[in-house]
């Protein structure tokens, strides 16, 4: 296998670690796919406001193409169970967490944002170990 050298963290990596570019003669990007993903994080963090306006002026601008997006969302959402958990006219944020390919758990949006630690296979722990706390009583 082909490897090719990161112009910004100067590893050299396999043509599997980069997003594919018509532009560049070698037909892949010249920063590796962790390097680019670091760049991009950084940039909507320096220039949010920007992102969330053009957003914004792009929805407003094309209300067919947001409402089509928005719908088909919703519809996908809808066909895979996810739905608002409301209990008392209470409505209470919860984030859905991936316990294998197949089964997915809403929990509440603060005890799901409390296992996240960075470390993924230390978050999945924790989370089903809250999942077995949660479910199993029922």
């Amino acid at each position: 296998m082909e490897k090719k050298k990161c112009c910004s963290c100067k590893k050299l990596l396999p043509y599997s670690e980069y997003h594919k570019c018509k532009t560049h003669s070698d037909g892949f990007s010249s920063k590796c796919k962790k390097c680019t993903h670091n760049y991009r994080v950084r940039y909507y963090r320096k220039h949010r406001e920007t992102a969330i306006n053009n957003t914004r002026k792009w929805q407003l601008d094309n209300p067919n193409k947001t409402r089509d997006y928005k719908s088909k969302c919703k519809s996908k959402r809808r066909k895979l169970g996810f739905n608002k958990l409301k209990e008392n006219d209470w409505y209470e944020p919860i984030d859905w967490h991936h316990v294998n390919d197949n089964d997915v758990v809403p929990l509440p949006r603060y005890l799901h944002r409390m296992t996240q630690t960075g470390d993924t296979s230390k978050h999945r722990r924790l989370t089903n170990r809250l999942i077995k706390i949660l479910y199993d009583n029922e």
